[in-house]
């Protein structure tokens, strides 16, 4: 009777709730302190609700970097849902306002729904965001009140509860398993995001992140959403809150309407934070709107939200006086009306501001949905009409790495470009294009994604009201045919020209018919270092001319990469990576190269920049091994280890500050295996690791340790200078290339070079392979201070040591996976060591060599 009794209740009970419960699910009072659901339990949980509601259908749609499911959630009402093929169709047809008139328009927004993507936790050690979608989720299921129900009925909500669900089951599996025990509020020692790290959200122009692909492909481009809300958290003691308007400066190229859109709605929403007696919020403050590396939505038509709220220690509180908070935070204004006074703040804290001003948001849109439509389509409609120069960008023909062109156009299709090849050769100004160019118009719906990535920009002025100049955020340059080593052309009037729709070229490989049976792969292109490293891997002989090679129709430069034999693998290899290859009818004077045995360094203080490196490597063929403090410290300290030197040629150093390398975690900040850095027995171990042979190469910050501990003879002339009388913040500089020197092999004489930081090298040894230009300007894109101070000066110094050499780089050439068009010296300098290039050996399997001119000199090889 009893069991009976408890089966009706528990019947009941379900058929009034049938949405089950987080805790239920997860065993987790989501949002309470100390507590956190794992991502395999936050997956759990929306499956359970996808199968238990007609409002909730959950999709995933991919794998990530370690191949995790990616996961989505569509929530809307049962009718929409019902209908989602088609509530994207009209999304679709509003996206592009040139097949629209006036009646279909009104049709589409009458029947249409806003779309508002909610993305939570990217940054994966800011926990709070994917609790609060948990909690957002469940509350729009149930639709309790009238407007969670208006938000059903007016909106899709789709929800991407972690971004970044590797970097979170990381963080949370570190966290939980340390509750309670003395690092319990420790950092993580590793990347949360294998190859990004806290860049995880920098890649939104770049799309090299298996991540950013995902919410792309799968989410931003079929859906075109209205409106995205990115849930992040920041620092513990500012305030407590921060939601737009953006602070000055905004990236121009963002329709004013867009940012009046989110001003207005940000407005309402702090009005409605503030009316349900939540403090400390504050708005036109700390976050700027000036990169596309942090907002792909922002240039496809769509409102940003970042809701930035408060750090945690994870999900322990943290308790701040009032005197321990910012100036700004302490103090009244029309950004942030009601301060907060200091106490305890928690992890339940941050997903109540985050569950409220979400809900409020959707609130707003799902309450003027048809105001939100209309602007959409406004957007587009001056997106798609003339309104001043640039009116498009042009890509001549002659590229010096047609590689990387083919790279850039990948990556504006991505974004939703349209490019077209023109049919006949057109001229504007004094510039002439041949047929084939390829080029993209300014006016079509996204062009402003075109217009940010492809044009020259520098950073404003932007002062407080004090006349203090408010130093950049982040990055300021992201002109991405200079990262990359393009040519583009902005067409400032306007032309007309006969085109076609471009289609990728697909790649072929040269086939070798000739008794010598070699190949040339030129040293200009990226793509040539990709098929080298595959084939060498194979077991195939690879040499390198140090001059410069003609083939009568066709000159190289010096660094050309000779492969003999293997034709059938060689045409393989080549045709799937799209590189360029000739044939030889001569032999080469040479130099045989072996892949490069190289270490790459990781610290546990974790540093994005070892990340970025180690995708760069993968991406681009080359095997390392990782390795930390403890393959620098020798198991005896009376006998120095000799190891590194028996089991790698390179030593890669990513950028970190110098006093991290040395001196790592202090102890008991961590468990001991993750305490301690390099210091005296690790420099000691690297500078024997040159002496015999080695080559160090060292990345920005890196150089300092490297001078340091390697005792270098090298200055850097602004080391000791301020930011007010030096600061490149993530800006695109002039440099001039030695061509002639193994490193510089395969670049253009003048290039840029992504700078973020302070190095510019003298010393009276090395060879300085990378010079700051002695006249003219030197900023290309972004912000400079100090261009005077750096003019003629080394930017990548290549230093003897012994036997090896080391390789400062003060530019960074691999930085972010975004600076392609450097690449060439960073790969260079791994192929730099001793035992991976030996300058007595002549690849020639004919004596054809005895007639080839000396090494060093222009080659005549002439092919077929």
């Amino acid at each position: 009777m009893i069991l009976r009794a408890a089966l009706f209740l528990l019947t009941a009970f379900f058929a009034e709730n049938p949405y089950p419960t987080l805790e239920s699910v997860t065993g987790v009072n989501v949002g309470s302190a100390r507590s956190l659901v794992t991502e395999a339990g936050i997956r759990e949980y929306f499956h359970a609700l996808d199968d238990a509601s007609d409002r909730v259908a959950v999709r995933e749609i991919g794998t990530t970097t370690e191949g995790r499911p990616f996961m989505v959630a569509f929530i809307s009402s049962e009718s929409n849902l019902a209908r989602l093929d088609r509530l994207r169709e009209i999304q679709t047809r509003l996206a592009d306002p040139r097949r629209l008139d006036a009646k279909n328009e009104e049709s589409l927004v009458a029947e249409g729904r806003a779309v508002v993507v909610v993305a939570a936790s990217i940054h994966s050690d800011e926990v709070g965001g994917a609790q609060a979608a948990l909690r957002i989720a469940d509350c729009l299921a149930r639709g309790a009140t009238p407007r969670e129900r208006e938000i059903l009925d007016q909106v899709v909500t789709i929800v991407i509860p972690v971004q970044n669900p590797d970097g979170y089951a990381a963080v949370a599996d570190w966290y939980l398993a340390r509750v309670g025990s003395p690092f319990e509020r420790s950092p993580l020692p590793v990347l949360y995001h294998r190859y990004a790290g806290h860049d995880i959200n920098r890649d939104w122009f770049r799309l090299a992140l298996q991540e950013t692909r995902l919410s792309v492909d799968a989410v931003l481009r079929p859906w075109h959403p209205e409106a995205i809300i990115d849930l992040h958290q920041m620092s513990k003691n500012g305030p407590r809150f921060f939601l737009p308007p953006f602070c000055d400066p905004v990236d121009p190229e963002i329709d004013p309407l867009l940012q009046d859109m989110g001003a207005s709605c940000g407005a309402a929403v702090a009005r409605e934070l503030d009316e349900a007696g939540f403090a400390g919020v504050v708005t036109d403050s700390i976050f700027d709107a000036w990169s596309p590396s942090r907002s792909y939505a922002a240039y496809h038509n769509c409102v940003r939200f970042l809701f930035e709220a408060a750090g945690t220690d994870y999900a322990s509180s943290v308790t701040l006086d009032r005197n321990a908070l910012t100036f700004a935070a302490q103090t009244s204004s029309n950004r942030q009306p009601r301060p907060w006074t200091g106490g305890d703040w928690g992890l339940e804290d941050v997903v109540r501001y985050h569950e409220q001003s979400t809900l409020s948001t959707l609130g707003q849109i799902a309450e003027h949905r048809e105001e939100w439509l209309r602007g959409f389509v406004r957007v587009g409609r001056r997106a798609v009409s003339p309104s001043g120069p640039p009116y498009a960008f042009a890509f001549p023909r002659e590229q010096h790495d047609p590689g990387a062109l083919r790279d850039l156009l990948t990556i504006l299709r991505e974004g939703e470009i349209e490019i077209e090849e023109v049919t006949e050769p057109f001229s504007v100004g004094d510039r002439r294009f041949d047929v084939g160019t390829e080029v993209v118009r300014t006016a079509q719906p996204f062009g402003a994604f075109a217009r940010t990535l492809l044009q020259r920009k520098l950073y404003p002025r932007v002062c407080d009201p004090d006349g203090t100049f408010c130093r950049p955020y982040d990055t300021t340059g992201h002109e991405l045919p200079a990262l990359m080593g393009v040519s583009c052309v902005p067409v400032e009037t306007p032309f007309t020209v006969k085109t076609r729709a471009f289609v990728p070229a697909t790649a072929s490989a040269t086939t070798a018919s000739n008794e010598i049976g070699s190949f040339l792969l030129p040293a200009e292109r990226n793509d040539s270092i990709v098929v080298v490293n595959r084939l060498l891997a194979a077991g195939l002989e690879i040499a390198r001319s140090p001059g410069s090679v003609d083939l009568g129709n066709r000159k190289f430069a010096p660094g050309a990469w000779i492969v003999h034999g293997g034709r059938e693998i060689v045409e393989k290899v080549a045709r799937d990576a799209g590189a360029e290859t000739h044939e030889l009818a001569a032999s080469i004077c040479s130099s045989r190269v072996a892949a490069p045995r190289i270490g790459l360094y990781r610290s546990f203080i974790a540093t994005t920049d070892f990340g970025w490196t180690q995708l760069v490597l993968e991406q681009n063929g080359f095997s390392f091994d990782v390795l930390t403090n403890a393959d620098f410290h020798a198991p005896d300290p009376a006998e120095p280890t000799n190891e590194l030197s028996s089991r790698f040629d390179v030593i890669v150093l990513p950028d970190q500050s110098p006093q991290a390398m040395a001196d790592g975690y202090g102890d008991g900040t961590l468990p001991s295996e993750f305490c301690g850095g390099l210091d005296v027995d690790g420099a000691r171990t690297l500078r024997e690791f040159a002496e015999r042979g080695g080559t160090v190469v060292a990345l920005g910050r890196a150089s300092s340790y490297a001078i340091r501990a390697l005792d270098l003879p090298v200055r850097n002339v602004i080391a000791s200078l301020d930011e007010s009388h030096f600061d490149a913040p993530g800006s695109i500089l002039r440099v001039l290339v030695d061509v002639d020197s193994p490193v510089g092999w395969g670049m253009p004489s003048e290039s840029f070079a992504m700078v973020d930081g302070n190095f510019a090298f003298e010393a009276p040894v090395g060879r300085p392979c990378v010079r700051y230009p002695s006249s003219g300007e030197i900023l290309r894109s972004g912000w400079l201070v100090g261009e005077r101070r750096i003019a003629g000066r080394a930017a990548v110094l290549d230093v003897p040591v012994g036997q090896g050499r080391v390789v400062l780089f003060g530019i960074r050439p691999q930085f972010r996976a975004q600076a392609s068009g450097t690449y060439k010296l960073f790969f260079n300098s791994l192929y730099r060591a001793p035992s991976a290039a030996d300058p007595a050996t002549k690849l020639t399997p004919t004596p054809a060599a005895d007639r080839s001119p000396s090494c060093g000199k222009s080659v005549n090889a002439a092919g077929h």
